[in-house]
């Protein structure tokens, strides 16, 4: 396998995909996106667990899950 990868010069993973290994269903950000709208613990977990979203955007989804829980929380204290 790694003679393929020196001549070829491609990942393991990329091998691996083209021979028929499926991604999981947190590595589709458009499920994970989906997840977090209609059923946000699932989606929350598919986050975390996305190799294939940008680290830039599961902390701008934290920040933003984060300050909508702040403000339901303020909302239901007052």
């Amino acid at each position: 396998m790694s003679k393929i990868k020196a001549i070829l010069g491609v990942s393991q993973e990329s091998i691996k995909l083209k021979m028929g290994k499926k991604d999981k269903w947190y590595n589709d950000p458009q499920m994970v996106g989906t997840l977090l709208l209609f059923w946000p613990p699932v989606g929350i977990y598919g986050l975390h667990k996305s190799e294939a979203i940008n680290p830039k955007w599961k902390k701008l989804t934290y920040a933003t899950l984060a300050m909508v829980c702040i403000l339901l929380a303020m909302a239901f204290i007052v």
